[in-house]
């Protein structure tokens, strides 16, 4: 993506990331994506480079949130408003983030085009799964693919019911894996290359996790906390409770696909 600059501004993260990448895309009408730091000496990083693109005679044409999540859009506000720029994202983002009228927003779509220089056109997909409202931005010219939370450079993407879904979320990474990436820049941690690699990397672990869940649910009806000690055996044991999250996800899939049966508090295989 010709263009584009990256600012990892200190947010509260999920470790291991303790940054969020916020990109700046284009110099003539730019795009800020995920600008999610509340702390003004962060903040003061990306301003000064975009009064310096205002200077060079550009103008931001919107600050995008990728989703609603507190580290991408802790400082969203204050920089549209700084900018005149209108805060943009999918309708269940801005919905959730509840703004007040005073801020200018802008409902993006599916198949949303966004032109920030001559000949550079950057299209938006809703992908949700994360989160319901989350959008990735693709450069078709050059198979570059901002991906927010859907791929992470560093730890793990979060699935955590109810607003994660898995099936939505794997269903989202097929569709971005189909667009053949060649590099992808995530909102936490550096750019990946050979992107449609990583992507379908991505699946199979999460398709390897789901198949965990199902052989030891084919032990016998357990409950969720036992289940994923189980599956997530090989993650340090303060990460559990974030990891039951996921493997509750898993488990809605399969409840959802009739594989999977909840009684109480207990799972179990329904065959």
């Amino acid at each position: 993506m010709k263009g584009h600059a990256c600012y990892a501004l200190r947010t509260p993260t999920l470790p291991p990331a303790d940054r969020t990448n916020c990109y700046i895309l284009g110099h003539q009408d730019a795009l800020v994506v995920d600008p999610g730091s509340r702390f003004n000496a962060e903040l003061d990083r990306l301003r000064h480079w975009l009064w310096r693109l205002r200077g060079r005679g550009g103008r931001i044409a919107a600050v995008l949130v990728t989703h609603h999540h507190a580290d991408h859009t802790g400082g969203a506000v204050a920089i549209a408003r700084e900018q005149d720029a209108p805060l943009a994202g999918h309708p269940e983002t801005l919905e959730r983030l509840g703004l007040d009228t005073s801020v200018e927003t802008m409902r993006v779509e599916e198949g949303q085009l966004f032109t920030v220089d001559p000949g550079q056109v950057l299209r938006c997909l809703h992908t949700p799964g994360h989160a319901p409202g989350h959008l990735c931005l693709f450069d078709p010219q050059d198979g570059t693919l901002l991906t927010g939370d859907m791929v992470p450079g560093v730890g793990t993407t979060l699935v955590a019911p109810p607003d994660g879904e898995m099936a939505s979320y794997l269903e989202s990474l097929e569709r971005l894996a189909d667009l053949q990436p060649r590099l992808l820049l995530p909102a936490h941690g550096p750019p990946l290359p050979l992107g449609a690699q990583a992507i379908r990397a991505l699946i199979a672990h999460r398709l390897w996790r789901e198949q965990r869940v199902v052989e030891i649910l084919a032990r016998g009806a357990t409950d969720l906390w036992t289940l994923t000690a189980r599956v997530y055996d090989d993650i340090s044991p303060l990460m559990l409770p974030l990891a039951s999250r996921s493997t509750l996800a898993h488990l809605i899939k399969l409840e959802r696909e009739g594989r999977a049966l909840r009684t109480g508090r207990r799972w179990d295989l329904t065959a």
